[in-house]
């Protein structure tokens, strides 16, 4: 089985256009966060600086909510639903809603694997730079919320339609808290530069030949550390 894989893989990127191999960083530039068992269980409240290290937990008895420490005298609440009149507390929460849809796992023989913070990154990353694209049919929408909604991202994915009952879920609750709101808050205030202005990502693994070869006109980039095949291959014009 491996072998056939594998001869799919080659004769898949044997179609591909040209190609940039991007080294990755020699540090890690956001790391997981860690949450204790008992905040985890129970109501709370969850503060992050813009640096997205979690720098505060407050108990709370009915909700969980989660804010930025912007400096010493701003707090901002993310908002998980797109409903805030707060245009920066709805942007992280769509930020990190999609990042949740898109990048908890990838499937490699059948085996599931988490994606790394530094794969996740990328992935943020190349959203931002969709959103900052002066190309055609991207250059009308300027805001996360509008080049998530409109532009092809995993918006009818439970992790991104339904974020706040999702969020039940401790296992959820956790890897939102730990692995997807760090990344998305740290892209939302710094201008990171991985993916060689990539706009977009792909799994090959998961489309076939004929939509593959949809990409052939495209420069496609691979980053070191992230498999271009089983999880995402990024790509810009």
């Amino acid at each position: 089985m491996n072998s056939i894989i594998m001869t799919i893989g080659l004769a898949i990127s044997s179609l591909a256009g040209k190609i940039e191999k991007i080294e990755a960083p020699t540090m890690p530039v956001i790391e997981q966060q860690v949450v204790s068992d008992e905040n985890i269980s129970s109501y709370a409240e969850y503060y992050f600086s813009t640096e997205g290290k979690l720098v505060k937990v407050k108990p709370t008895e009915n909700e969980n909510k989660f804010f930025v420490k912007v400096d010493n005298f701003t707090t901002v609440e993310i908002d998980v639903t797109g409903h805030s009149n707060l245009q920066i507390s709805n942007e992280i929460g769509y930020l990190a809603r999609i990042l949740a849809a898109e990048s908890l796992t990838f499937v490699r023989n059948g085996k599931v694997y988490r994606i790394s913070m530094f794969t996740r990154l990328c992935i943020a990353e190349s959203i931002r730079n969709r959103k900052e694209s002066d190309f055609g049919y991207f250059s009308k929408y300027n805001t996360y919320k509008d080049v998530i909604l409109y532009t092809g991202y995993a918006t009818n994915a439970r992790e991104f339609r339904y974020t706040k009952l999702w969020l039940k879920n401790i296992i959820a609750k956790r890897r939102f808290i730990e692995e997807v709101l760090p990344v998305a808050i740290y892209e939302y205030f710094h201008k990171t530069d991985f993916t060689a202005d990539a706009i977009g990502f792909f799994t090959p693994v998961k489309i076939s030949k004929e939509k593959y070869n949809a990409f052939g006109k495209r420069t496609l980039i691979h980053i070191e550390g992230i498999d271009p095949y089983y999880e995402f291959t990024f790509w810009k014009f």
